[in-house]
């Protein structure tokens, strides 16, 4: 109560040390009086003092102590009629000659003496904002103060308010990292409690090379005016794209928030202590926080397109003349491919994003990576890429892709084989890999599985002639391509576009691009001699090592597991 507070001076009254002789002194007309060497001042009427705060959801306000002396004559007391949103229990900072931490209030009062023998009391105060202080209740700096005055003349009362600043806070954290190539754009945050006009973030160390700030902090808040609801979020965007030669580089760099324009400015006056050092609480408006940005190096990535044809560019906006369309990715996800001896494969199509959206990549066929080697796939002779071109990504609308309205770009090439007859049965990869202009660089793989005892007929071809090829009779081919496939190779030949033979009334009409059944395709579960499988199946050696190229014929057996292509001669008598 205001009345234990009387008590309480008036016996740190009785225990005054006599400090300092020979100051002079000055007082005014409220009965406050200040050192003419400005080492005591007391506070002017609606003196603003700055305190250093952090503020957390869970746990409220954290502030630095503020402490001021009130200088009186010895025949006047000094009491503390009105506080408002400050402390007065917990435990405060004071400066080191007091000692220790004491309560928040009155710390203690000493004495002195002026020039012609007249003694003065200083009353030191020491306070902090609470902690229990929400944002949206504070509606301007006027709401938080500490008001005194003296008892000669009881009227006369004097307030102190104090001014509360939250750091700023990077929104999206602390550590980041930008690829060259890419533009990192980080809003820098800061929260204020109170009003002020303007409020500046800048860098209070180097800047990073190349950044720049988008323009002042601008003021946001959710309600109709700005500054002030409740709390004044202030925000600032950095920008900033690396160049190739600071890849690897970390940059640590400090921001902080600067109030300007304070309804009620911050005073400096003597006899002011900020936690336990002496001095108005003149450190920046805020603590610096340091962020960091590492620079590295963006690699391609590999990208489906869609199942629908799309018009190719040769650079952003610009189509390709004469027109070309993307190959349609009938099989999303898949690095399987089914091939046929003869017959081109479906182009597939290879598809790969970069940081730059823009950017076209340079793409080429390269050996298969170590993780194939212990597969023993190879990459088959005769395969093609297209010229590199630039696949839109565009917005979708009802009738389609709208190209008038791309999004971005991914680097593309299609993948172009046409399988010859000695590769039958045999399965391969092939790697295509795209890299960007600083070398950077992805890799995708797919597998081709060429059919085994599947001919893919040529213009001129005849049921005579194919069989010839593989030492054995048109009839044999002929009863062989009777009936229906199983559904896998429907499937199968769907996705490569091609269709088997299925008009075999007229055995003297074969028309080019269609799919012969040779015979069928018999796996081994032994190791068998070639004379064995000839006698089983009433063929001859050259009749299996036609059909099926992939045997070593400088062997005379086939190891288990093998699948054989075999063409019975039923019809040789």
């Amino acid at each position: 109560t205001v009345e234990m507070k009387h008590i309480m001076l008036m016996i740190m009254l009785a225990a005054q040390v006599k400090s300092s002789f020979g100051q002079k002194v000055q007082c005014d007309a409220d009965g406050f009086c200040s050192f003419l060497d400005g080492s005591i001042q007391t506070p002017t009427q609606n003196a603003g003092i700055r305190t250093l705060c952090t503020y957390v959801v869970s746990t409220g306000l954290s502030c630095s102590t503020v402490s001021f002396q009130v200088l009186t004559r010895n025949d006047r007391t000094v009491s503390f009629p009105a506080v408002f949103n400050v402390e007065q229990s917990d435990s405060c900072d004071v400066p080191s000659e007091f000692g220790p931490s004491r309560h928040c209030g009155i710390v203690t009062t000493k004495q002195y003496t002026d020039t012609d023998g007249k003694v003065y009391i200083s009353t030191v105060y020491a306070t902090k904002p609470l902690s229990t202080i929400l944002p949206s209740s504070i509606g301007s700096s006027s709401n938080i103060y500490v008001c005194f005055q003296s008892s000669l003349p009881a009227s006369t009362q004097r307030c102190v308010f104090l001014y509360v600043n939250v750091p700023p806070t990077a929104t999206a954290g602390s550590q980041f990292s930008v690829a060259v190539g890419q533009s990192l754009n980080l809003p820098i945050s800061s929260k204020l409690l109170v009003q002020v006009d303007t409020l500046n973030i800048k860098f209070t160390s180097p800047e990073i090379p190349g950044s720049k700030w988008n323009g002042p902090a601008t003021c946001i808040t959710s309600g109709s005016t700005c500054p002030y609801n409740g709390v004044d979020n202030w925000v600032r965007t950095l920008t900033y794209t690396p160049r190739s030669s600071e890849i690897g580089n970390t940059y640590s760099v400090s921001v902080q928030s600067v109030a300007r324009g304070l309804p009620i400015a911050p005073q400096a006056f003597g006899g002011m202590a900020c936690d336990r050092s002496y001095g108005l609480c003149s450190v920046p408006s805020s603590f610096p926080v340091t962020i960091t940005v590492t620079v590295s190096q963006s690699l391609p990535v590999v990208q489906q397109v869609g199942s629908t044809p799309i018009l190719l560019f040769s650079q952003p906006g610009v189509l390709l003349d004469p027109p070309q369309y993307s190959a349609p990715n009938l099989l999303q996800n898949s690095t399987l491919y089914q091939a046929y001896v003869n017959c081109p494969i479906n182009p597939i199509p290879f598809a790969f994003s970069t940081s730059g959206s823009f950017d076209l990549l340079s793409m080429s066929l390269i050996d298969p990576p170590s993780n194939f080697a212990s597969t023993g796939l190879s990459t088959p002779a005769g395969v093609k890429l297209s010229t590199p071109a630039l696949y839109p990504k565009a917005a979708i609308t009802d009738n389609g892709f709208d190209i008038s309205n791309v999004q971005s770009y991914w680097s593309y090439t299609a993948l172009s084989w046409t399988p010859p007859m000695d590769v039958a049965g045999r399965r391969f990869v092939v790697c295509v890999q795209a890299t960007d202009r600083l070398g950077a660089s992805a890799v995708r793989c797919v597998e081709l599985s060429v059919a085994r005892c599947v001919y893919c007929t040529l213009a001129g071809d005849t049921l005579r002639s194919v069989a010839a090829a593989y030492h054995s009779n048109w009839l044999q081919v002929w009863s062989t391509n009777q009936g229906r496939w199983s559904e896998l190779e429907d499937t199968e030949l769907a996705s490569a576009g091609l269709a088997r033979w299925s008009n075999t009334k007229n055995p003297n009409v074969l028309p080019p691009g269609v799919l012969l059944r040779l015979g069928p395709v018999v796996p081994l579960r032994a190791k068998t001699s070639l004379q064995t499988l000839a006698r089983r199946f009433r063929t001859t050696v050259a009749a299996l090592l036609a059909a099926n190229r992939d045997l070593d014929a400088a062997s005379s057996t086939v190891p288990a597991g093998q699948a054989v292509c075999v063409l019975p001669d039923v019809c040789a008598s």
